[in-house]
């Protein structure tokens, strides 16, 4: 590199090598002068050259070889676009993509192989590496010289020089966009086949919410029907009692009848009114008298009647409030039977010697759709408290569902299931919560918070 750099060095260096070369040669020494001395060593120098060129050459036409080769047997087409568009050059694999010859004298132009729905995304392509001189790909659909169409991913890069050119890259694809549109064509199936199981699933649904409405609209029309009957029953029984305790002492079997038929009607009836309610919920028929009730004065009225079967039980009924304004916006006859549930339900499952304690006290609720977001409003919360058996930790929630009934309680309680679910949805619909927790030392506690003021519509 340094010799091809300094053109004199190069020279002393080879005139040394042919002096030297004479000089072995043992050529016979004549009486000449110096001057046809310097004409053999030119001569000598001369051939050395020719000896170096014809070695380069090789080597470059070796080197040219390999590259064109390479340059063919790439399994990539490579080509040669001229700013106008029009192929220059093109490698076998290239010609072989597009079905053309590499050695016919007119490649065409390029956008001839491109489909017509992707000609503007490939003079996009073209003109962005022509102006910007920054290499891209795209894919795109192409067109063979015998018609059949292919898929390529083409990247396009500005070759270097004055000339405006650019290096082309194709890739076949094919394989790969047949294999997306098979995968599509299996997605729009599988779509196809969820919409239509989606389809079915919302009808069987519709038709079981419409029997659902149906049976809860028939049981909510027949509930005269079906109290009226059983009140006569009751009242017949209670008049049979009634006779029977007027005559003398062998009638008293005849009045035990009379008081079974009597409690067994009354049980039937609670049992009923259940149904009833729930029906009655479910198919939107029940109705409220909403306004500012006093709810001490409504828990006082159902102690009362509760007071008689807690006393029989042995179970001690405590009533405190702890707050100044013991209303709230509710129905009387229906947060009543709330009230009446929760405690009932307590007497039910607490032993003989225990205590239920039942509060009154000052809470809050979220607030409704027109306050600001993390806003409370003013609510009261009612609690009943008791010494009993509890619920299970797994069942604290369960217990609201309809037909449910606790697996420390199934085998003693009775019912329906259907008070705390009847429940739970009466103090929904004043906008209020219905919890139960247990406590550390036993026994549960049920808690009702119920909205001072009446819901934003």
């Amino acid at each position: 590199m340094k010799m091809q750099a300094n053109p004199e060095l190069a020279r002393q260096v080879l005139r040394r090598a042919a002096e030297a070369k004479v000089a072995i040669a043992e050529v016979p020494r004549f009486d000449v002068d110096d001057l046809t001395h310097e004409l053999h060593v030119h001569q000598v120098e001369l051939e050395m050259q020719n000896e170096d060129l014809r070695a380069t050459r090789a080597m470059a036409e070796a080197a040219r070889d390999r590259y064109r080769d390479l340059f063919e047997s790439a399994p990539v087409g490579y080509m040669m676009l001229r700013k106008s568009g029009r192929i220059s050059e093109i490698n076998q694999t290239g010609a072989d993509l597009l079905r053309i010859a590499p050695t016919q004298a007119t490649l065409g132009y390029f956008e001839s192989f491109v489909a017509l729905e992707y000609l503007f995304r490939w003079h996009r392509l073209f003109t962005k590496c022509l102006d910007s001189g920054v290499a891209d790909q795209c894919e795109l659909a192409l067109v063979r010289s015998d018609g059949t169409r292919w898929h390529a991913r083409v990247r396009c890069q500005r070759a270097p020089g004055p000339v405006d050119a650019c290096r082309l890259v194709l890739t076949d694809i094919t394989d790969l966009e047949e294999a997306r549109g098979a995968l599509q064509q299996s997605r729009d199936e599988l779509e196809a086949r969820v919409q239509a199981r989606t389809a079915e699933a919302v009808a069987l649904r519709n038709a079981a919410d419409a029997a659902n409405r149906a049976k809860s609209e028939f049981l909510a029309n027949m509930s005269h029907e079906l109290r009226t009957p059983l009140h006569a029953i009751l009242s017949f029984a209670g008049i049979g009692a009634a006779k029977a305790a007027q005559q003398d002492s062998g009638a008293y079997s005849l009045g035990q009848y009379f008081d079974r038929i009597g409690t067994s009607g009354n049980r039937l009836l609670a049992l009923l009114n259940d149904l009833l309610d729930m029906a009655k919920i479910e198919s939107g028929h029940l109705q409220f008298d909403m306004a500012k009730r006093d709810v001490a004065a409504i828990t006082s009225d159902v102690l009362v009647e509760i007071g008689v079967l807690a006393k029989a039980r042995g179970v001690e009924v405590a009533f405190e409030a702890t707050t100044g304004d013991p209303t709230a916006w509710c129905d009387t006859l229906r947060i009543g039977q709330v009230i009446e549930n929760l405690l009932s339900n307590a007497v039910k499952f607490t032993p003989s010697g225990k205590r239920i304690l039942v509060t009154l006290s000052a809470g809050d609720l979220p607030s409704d759709a027109a306050a600001a977001e993390g806003d409370t409003r003013s609510a009261l919360r009612l609690t009943v408290s008791d010494e009993g058996v509890g619920i299970p930790e797994g069942e604290l929630d369960a217990v609201f569902d309809k037909f449910f009934q606790s697996s420390k309680t199934r085998s003693d309680g009775g019912g329906t299931g259907l008070g705390l679910a009847i429940s739970r949805e009466i103090v929904w619909a004043h906008g209020g919560t219905l919890t139960a927790t247990n406590n550390a030392a036993g026994g549960a506690t049920f808690v009702m918070t119920l909205p001072r003021q009446p819901m934003a519509d």
